[in-house]
């Protein structure tokens, strides 16, 4: 499980969970709140610093998973 630290004001964990498996992965941002029981008491932005571990995507996850759309080339 990869470990992510929050370098960035303003970062809340579905973004972060977004960015970090590149998509929207169903029950990510679930998952990862399992994985880390603290984050539950944690404001809607993460504070800098903050270690995460995010669960690994398996590629039947990643199949499934919903890609940003680009409107700005």
């Amino acid at each position: 499980m990869p470990v992510v630290t929050v370098r960035a004001c303003g970062i809340t964990l579905e973004r972060l969970v977004f960015k970090v498996a590149g998509g929207l992965v169903p029950g990510l941002v679930e998952r990862t709140l399992e994985a880390n029981p603290d984050l539950a008491q944690a404001a809607d932005e993460l504070a800098v610093g903050t270690h995460i571990v995010i669960p690994a995507v398996g590629e039947q996850e990643r199949a499934r998973s919903i890609r940003p759309v680009r409107l700005v080339d």
